[in-house]
């Protein structure tokens, strides 16, 4: 009895014994779930870093730095090894060839490390085509990376729009204006659905003119023939610009304004910057002439210094 009590004493200690052994820790920690986790990120490899997550396609050579996370302190040195994957952006085409793979290292304890710093320049052209991706993969021994996408910001999907008249006049009547929406500096487009340009007419910010109705009785300023002075001005698929028009009849309202009233064209879309246009509604223009009395009157330009007493007419 007394030997098995003491074989079972010795057969605990011998197994506590392995089970500490078992956990010391041999190179990169077997963890699963978040801690053998790394995710990649980018900044800008200057002394004070701040993060960025692309570049500016006219921007010319910008510096990247690739950032690796660890969820958790490392218990071992880690060696994540960097490469260039397949993206939106080709290389060459779209940017200069990068350097790949890179190595970043993330300290025994620590949980980041920074790659050097990469010069990545972007190819400047004329086509609109969206911002592109220059994706980013990496492996470390023991630990899943997710990719991660260093976006070339395109600068040519900036739209301006433009007018086929700069004014109108009161007493003018219905006038038709031309409103044309551009990408501005592109010549080709690789935009594979037409882009759609929300237009509105209102007020201008400054000496602004009131939308109104035709009444009656008529109210504000002017008004046009689109519902809720609102329309869309379409960019084709593979086009640059795109065009559309609509009435304006500015109300006669007997009240002079000098320098005129300003009617604002301005569009929305997400996530293009639109520049707006606009338009001056002037009072009407009277031309002052002179005729002589009879039926009907000529034009008298002036007046013969030996002919006496001379009748004449202001026209309008």
């Amino acid at each position: 009895m007394r030997a098995s009590r003491l074989s079972r004493r010795w057969l605990g200690l011998g197994l506590a014994a392995g089970l500490v052994l078992g956990v010391l820790p041999v190179g990169p920690p077997a963890v699963v779930g978040q801690s053998a986790s790394i995710t990649l990120s980018f900044d800008d490899g200057q002394s004070t870093p701040m993060a960025v997550t692309g570049v500016s396609e006219g921007g010319g050579a910008q510096s990247v730095r690739v950032v690796a996370t660890a969820a958790a302190a490392t218990s071992a040195e880690v060696t994540v090894n960097v490469s260039i994957a397949a993206g939106t952006a080709t290389d060459t085409t779209d940017y200069a060839s990068l350097t790949s793979p890179v190595t970043v290292t993330i300290a025994n304890g620590g949980t980041v490390g920074y790659s050097p710093t990469l010069t990545v320049t972007p190819v400047q052209d004329t086509r609109v085509e969206g911002d592109e991706t220059i994706v980013f993969s990496a492996t470390a021994a023991g630990y899943t990376i997710a990719d991660a996408s260093l976006n070339i910001e395109d600068d040519d999907d900036d739209i301006t729009l433009s007018l086929d008249k700069s004014a109108v006049l009161e007493w003018a009547g219905d006038q038709t204006v031309m409103v044309t929406a551009e990408f501005e500096g592109a010549t080709e487009s690789d935009l594979g659905s037409s882009t759609d340009v929300v237009v509105s007419v209102a007020g201008a910010a400054m000496n602004g003119a009131t939308a109104g109705s035709e009444g009656p009785p008529p109210t504000g300023d002017f008004w046009t023939d689109q519902p809720g002075d609102s329309f869309t001005v379409s960019i084709a698929s593979g086009a640059v610009s795109g065009s559309a028009s609509f009435d304006l009849r500015a109300r006669a309202d007997g009240v002079a304004e000098a320098g005129g009233e300003k009617v604002a064209v301005s569009g929305v879309l997400s996530p293009y910057t639109i520049t707006a246009a606009e338009l001056t509604i002037h009072d009407p223009v009277v031309t002052l002439g002179f005729t002589d009395a009879a039926d009907p009157p000529a034009v008298v330009e002036g007046l013969g210094e030996d002919g006496g007493a001379q009748t004449v007419r202001v026209a309008a």
